[in-house]
């Protein structure tokens, strides 16, 4: 029973020494864990002698009290400041980083007053010395995380506990509002710079639309291929181009060689020459059809690097143009074979006055060989004294200042001087005048008759006069 009795006492010992020295090191690891907390708070905060603090006292008697304790704490009282109207002005002058409160009064309303004007004017942390009776009091103030209150009697280590948090939480917080700052003016300009670039994908969308629509609207036909000989953009106009010229694959997607397989202008080395060089090759006239005539030009597009990354071709059907042009051309064949028959001077000139073509009637009337005509002056043919008012006439038929005919003489080749009428009238082509075009008729016989008719007068009135 002994032996029972003392295992079971030598049982119990054992466990309660078990629990005293559990507790025993439990309060030490704590003791470990808030001198830490207090190094760390030492460290994330400026040193104490280069931080301000501000005394607000009711009672003066209390002042060397607190400024032993923050000196001995190595902390630098910058003044001291009691509950009056002076306060607030004396506190801006003097621009604290913390303010130490005591309050010795109780029921100093006014001097509260006066502190909840300085903090929220300052916008400073603050710590509270009361006695607990102005709780109630304290709590009108309305305090936040910035500041505490310390009931007394007040050791140096709830002092410094709660002025390294008190300076840590005005770290903290106006960290906290730089960033805040930083993150609304960040919002700002990424709300500014979302709604610029809305701004600019609507616009670029627009200026797409209005590209496509450009693109389509185009009457020559046009697509584009890149650098592997795809066709990868086509306009409207090519679809019916397709379909005159035969091609029954749909051209988007495909390799250029569905045209360069079957019409002529569309060889695969022309594209591949341009991808190479960058330069433009163009056709002035294809004859694809009976039907059809085309104008072929492939353009080089060159991207950021300067290398052709695409070609462009656009086909220009000019097939009413040339059917207009062989008509032209053969009305003024008519017009010219008319001109050879007639039995007077026709010519036209530059703007100069150089010819450019005289009729065959011209040339035998003045004795002139064609290649002598061809680098021959208007001017040169009148005679000497008629020169500078011919061209002073044909220069004012230009600008349309005088009309009708003028009388003159010409010369020819063999220098035989005859007189003539001359008509000439502006050749305009697209509402500007590029030369003259013009008639010059022999009017020898009519001054011929004209002297035979005046000698006949004269005659006659000769025989008058003796009758």
């Amino acid at each position: 029973m002994f032996y029972v009795r003392f295992i079971i006492k030598k049982t119990n010992y054992d466990k309660c020494r078990t629990n005293i020295y559990d507790k025993n090191r439990k309060y030490k690891i704590l003791l470990i864990i808030f001198k830490f907390r207090i190094l760390i708070l030492s460290v994330l905060v400026m040193k104490s002698s280069d931080y301000k603090l501000l005394i607000v006292y009711d009672n003066k008697s209390t002042n060397d009290y607190l400024s032993k304790k923050l000196s001995s704490l190595g902390y630098n009282v910058s003044g001291y400041v009691y509950e009056d109207k002076h306060a607030l002005k004396l506190a801006k002058e003097n621009k604290p980083d913390l303010l130490l409160v005591d309050i010795s009064s109780p029921g100093n309303t006014k001097g509260l007053e006066t502190v909840r004007t300085i903090i929220s004017t300052l916008n400073l942390p603050a710590i509270f010395l009361t006695a607990g009776a102005e709780d109630k009091i304290i709590k009108e103030i309305g305090l936040n995380d910035l500041h505490s209150v310390i009931k007394k009697p007040v050791s140096e280590k709830d002092l410094e506990v709660n002025i390294l948090t008190a300076v840590n939480k005005q770290k903290y917080f106006k960290e906290l509002k730089l960033k805040e700052q930083k993150l609304q003016n960040l919002n700002k300009k990424l709300t500014k710079e979302v709604k610029s670039r809305d701004f600019y994908e609507k616009q670029i969308l627009r200026s797409k639309k209005i590209y496509y629509s450009s693109f389509n609207a185009l009457k020559e036909s046009i697509f584009v291929i890149d650098r592997d000989l795809n066709i990868i953009l086509e306009n409207k106009a090519l679809k019916d181009f397709n379909q005159r010229v035969g091609i029954t694959e749909p051209s988007l997607g495909n390799s250029v060689e569905i045209y360069s397989n079957k019409l002529e202008g569309f060889g695969l080395g022309d594209y591949i020459l341009v991808l190479r060089t960058g330069e433009e090759i163009y056709y002035d006239e294809v004859k694809l059809n009976e039907n059809t005539i085309v104008e072929i030009r492939k353009s080089p597009v060159l991207d950021d690097n300067e290398i052709v990354s695409r070609v462009i071709t656009s086909i220009k059907d000019i097939t009413g143009n040339k059917h207009t042009e062989h008509k032209l051309i053969k009305s003024e064949k008519k017009v010219r074979d008319l001109m050879e028959l007639l039995p007077e001077m026709i010519f036209e000139t530059d703007l100069k006055g150089n010819v450019v073509y005289v009729n065959q009637f011209a040339i035998d009337r003045l004795d002139y060989t064609h290649e002598d005509i061809s680098e021959l002056n208007l001017f040169d043919i009148f005679a000497p004294g008629e020169r500078e008012r011919s061209k002073e006439y044909f220069e004012k038929r230009l600008a349309n200042k005088v009309s009708g005919p003028k009388e003159c003489y010409i010369v020819t080749q063999d220098n035989e001087r005859f007189p003539v009428i001359l008509h000439i009238n502006p050749i305009i082509e697209k509402e500007k005048a590029t030369g003259v075009r013009g008639v010059m008729i022999d009017i020898t016989n009519r001054k011929k008759a004209e002297e035979q008719l005046k000698q006949s007068l004269q005659t006659t009135e000769t025989i008058i006069g003796f009758i």
